[in-house]
């Protein structure tokens, strides 16, 4: 696992799929914010994966506009917001190609809202890739031939600042379980407390 190894400033979960990394942050964000609900900014081209998780009435998506470069459409982005707070913001690193933005980040740092860099599509980070967000998304099954695994890294260099500490000490199969029992999310999701990693 040398290319996603954690820096001092970072600390990282394992667990199946990036589903449930980024239902992870949408939880501990509702859990931080002590709120009933958060509104969550996804692209309006994205995996379907996810949504069957996320799609719940805790959790509210809403999807911004990307170009023709699969880049975000920051008119899109600052119209949404106009109306709708965001809580979480997610950009994507489509097919390996580096997102980069500083108006991203100050959009994230002005509205407090937490910033994920999803690089699914990418194998391992560089300079760029998973050097920008407050929680960096990763999915090694996609690029290698293992059935399932993901890696969700929180950091604390991102522009929200995240304390890394708080989540040193983390069972996250047991936050999620018991997140998920408290929201009342669909039964079929909570089976047994080892589903959630590899």
């Amino acid at each position: 696992m040398r290319f996603w190894d954690s820096k001092p400033d970072e600390h990282l979960f394992y667990l199946s799929r990036s589903s449930w990394s980024i239902l992870s942050i949408c939880l501990f964000k509702l859990k931080k914010l002590n709120e009933k609900s958060i509104n969550l900014f996804l692209p309006e081209y994205y995996c379907n994966d996810p949504i069957p998780l996320i799609n719940h009435k805790n959790i509210k998506i809403k999807y911004y506009e990307i170009d023709e470069q699969f880049q975000p459409n920051l008119k899109s982005i600052k119209k949404i917001s106009e109306t709708v707070t965001p809580d979480i913001f997610l950009g994507v690193h489509y097919f390996g190609d580096p997102l980069v933005s500083n108006d991203l980040k100050n959009f994230c740092i002005k509205n407090k809202c937490w910033y994920i860099e999803d690089a699914t599509h990418c194998l391992k980070r560089d300079k760029i890739i998973g050097a920008q967000g407050d929680f960096v998304l990763f999915s090694p099954y996609k690029h290698i031939a293992i059935p399932n695994g993901a890696i969700l890294i929180v950091r604390s260099n991102g522009p929200s600042k995240l304390r890394v500490g708080d989540y040193l000490s983390l069972n996250i199969n047991q936050f999620l379980k018991e997140e998920l029992q408290k929201l009342k999310f669909k039964k079929g999701l909570i089976k047994r407390n080892t589903f959630f990693f590899y």
